[in-house]
Order: C-alpha cells, then sequence, then structure tokens
C-alpha cells in the first residue's frame, strides 16, 4: 500500500505502549488519505496511524498490528463499495437487524459457519454471496424463506426466535417498500439521462444516506425543509464539478425553494421520528438510518457533502429558502416548473 500525506486529524488522542520511545503515553490517533490494489484495482480509503510526540518528526509515526488489519479492511471496503458491494460494516448491520451472530447469519443462508465472520474481518465476498446479501437485506421474507430453507441448523426455540425477528422486521418494512414503490413510480416519467434528472437513474439507497450524512452533522437537529435544499445544493454542486447529479431527483420551482418530485413518499423512506406542536402541526425531524455507512460514498461525493453541509450547518430551513431564491436555477426556472440541472453551474457555493 502506498500513502499520500494529506493528513486527517481526528483529534483524539490514546494510551499505549509506544514502540518508537518504549513508553506508555498518549500518542495522536491520525487519518491521511492512502490508496492501495485491491484485486488489480487502486482504491483510496483513510489509513489509520498514530504520532509519537516524544520522538523527532519524520521518526514519529507508526502503525500497530491491529491498526494494520483495520486499513486493510478499509481498502477492501473501499472496494466493495465502489462496486456496490456490502462492505463489512453493512454485514453487521444485516444479520444485528435480525438478532443474528456471525455463526447464525452463515446457518441461515445455508453457507459455512465461519464465512460471514471471514466477510466481516478481511474477505471479500463472491457476487453470488454478495446478491444474497442484497436479497436478504432488502426483503426480509427472502430472509424467511432462507431460515425456513435451512430450518435443520437451528434448535426449535432459536428458530422461534429468529422467525419473530424477521416476522417483525416484515411488518415494519412493508409499508416502507409500498412507499418505495409509489416513488419509482412517479419518476417512470423521467429519463435518466435527460437535463431534469442531472443525468443520474433516481438512487433511492443513496438518497437515504444523504439525508443520514446531513442528519448526524446537523447537530441541532435536521428538519424535511432544511433536509429538501439540503438535498438540491448536494445534488447542484456534484453536477457541476462531475457532470452529474448523485441521487437523480427531480426537483420542482416551489414557493420555499427547489423541492424534490415525490418529497411526501421521498419521507416515508427517509427515516425520521414526527413531532407534532400541539397536536396541529407537524415536524419532521430527519435520523440517521439503521444501516448507514458512510462507505457507500465516494471520495468526491464526500468532497461535496462535507461542502454543502459545512456552508449551511447553521442556517435554518427558511434562512436556506431565503438563498436559494436567489440561485439562478430558481430565479430562470419559472414556478412550478422542473428546475434543469444545467442551470446548476451557477450555484454559488
Amino acid at each position: 500500500m502506498k500513502t499520500e500525506k494529506k493528513e486527517i486529524s481526528t483529534n483524539e488522542q490514546v494510551m499505549m505502549e509506544c514502540p518508537l520511545c518504549g513508553k506508555t503515553h498518549r500518542v495522536e490517533k491520525k487519518l491521511q488519505l492512502a490508496h492501495a490494489i485491491v484485486k488489480g484495482e487502486k482504491v483510496h480509503y483513510h489509513e489509520l496511524f498514530f504520532v509519537c510526540g516524544n520522538c523527532e518528526d519524520g521518526e514519529n509515526e507508526f502503525i500497530p498490528a491491529d491498526a494494520m488489519d483495520e486499513n486493510l479492511l478499509a481498502a477492501r471496503n473501499a472496494y466493495r463499495s465502489a462496486h456496490g458491494m456490502f462492505t463489512s460494516y453493512m454485514i453487521v448491520d444485516l444479520r444485528k437487524s435480525y438478532g443474528l451472530t456471525q455463526r447464525e447469519l452463515s446457518n441461515m443462508l445455508g453457507w459455512g459457519g465461519a464465512t460471514i465472520s471471514r466477510y466481516e474481518s478481511k474477505m471479500i465476498q463472491d457476487e453470488t454471496h454478495d446478491e444474497i446479501l442484497h436479497v436478504v437485506s432488502e426483503d426480509a421474507l427472502e430472509a424467511m424463506k432462507y431460515l425456513e430453507k435451512n430450518k435443520g441448523n437451528f434448535d426449535e426455540k432459536r428458530f422461534g426466535e429468529i422467525a419473530a425477528a424477521i416476522q417483525e422486521k416484515i411488518s415494519r418494512t412493508s409499508l416502507n417498500y409500498m412507499t418505495q414503490k409509489l416513488l419509482e413510480a412517479r419518476y417512470m416519467e423521467f429519463k435518466s439521462r435527460d437535463d431534469l434528472t442531472g443525468g443520474t437513474k433516481l438512487d433511492i439507497g443513496k438518497i437515504c444516506s444523504m439525508a443520514s450524512y446531513f442528519a448526524q452533522k446537523c447537530h441541532g437537529g435536521l428538519f424535511k425543509v432544511k433536509l429538501m435544499k439540503l438535498l438540491w445544493y448536494a445534488d447542484a454542486v456534484f453536477y457541476r464539478e462531475h457532470g452529474h447529479a448523485m441521487s437523480g431527483l427531480v426537483y420542482q420551482h416551489k414557493p420555499l425553494g427547489a423541492l424534490p418530485v415525490g418529497h411526501y413518499e421521498l419521507m416515508g423512506v427517509i427515516s425520521h421520528e414526527e413531532l407534532y406542536d400541539n397536536f396541529e402541526e407537524t415536524a419532521y425531524k430527519i435520523l440517521p438510518s439503521e444501516n448507514y455507512d458512510e462507505s457507500c460514498f465516494t471520495e468526491d461525493e464526500l468532497n461535496v457533502l462535507n461542502k454543502v453541509v459545512s456552508h449551511f450547518k447553521s442556517y435554518t430551513g427558511k434562512e436556506m429558502a431565503d438563498v436559494m431564491h436567489k440561485e439562478d436555477a430558481y430565479v430562470l426556472t419559472a414556478d412550478q416548473a422542473y428546475i434543469p440541472y444545467s442551470l446548476a453551474k451557477h450555484v454559488t457555493i
């Protein structure tokens, strides 16, 4: 692996026995942009290393053995993310969503008992296994089918417990599934390669991850109006810098600024809680989704998301709307009309 010297301070110090000076003391934990060759492809990832304050510059950095393993996993996850595969963290979230141990998920899918353990710690899954992981993650009914098929791998009590957990998820996600289908139906009229979609096919998973990212970064709380503005700015800036949108959302000229087509359905697939004011008005507070994993974004996408949230972190939704009303893309689009992405080249941030 080769490392590019682009340090990112974590503002974190840890107590450990330093292999450089031989003393036990606090060392600084840092990240730096690195690249590696994984399966013949160059991938970029954030490499963990430590700095000893007792040593001279140039000879004060080290990577312990456990951090080396973590860095190898980060590189492999970068490869998996670039290919739309389940990362190790997504596999962990998947089995936890069904209340399974590593061996139990392997047994449920009919794989070798240590398979999931290897996928979570070091190995990259093959395409067939990755497709199965996607299927049982997206459709709890399919997970139930796999459990029934491999019922013999569990005792009766544990089988019943797992089946109950899957059934609960089926009940929770059935409405979400129908809402997603309604949203996809709203977008059937839009071509994936035109100026209204930014040349990008609607990606609901990416949109949910964008919402989770913004929810984590907006420490004062993120609500629906501001989220919709953040989504447009992220798509607009990414289009300006890379020639295509991130999400595939189509936006309309509305009184409070750019608003995605199907925003009501969109709230049905984005994690949120409803807050009531005297049981009359509803505010939708956006929450990070259960299986959110930042590695689903490319480095370019993360750069744009960070640029947008850093610029608007302290803004309210109303303040963002006031700024958006002055954007060329909004001003040059008629009321209620769809906003062309080509107008985003003059977005102000």
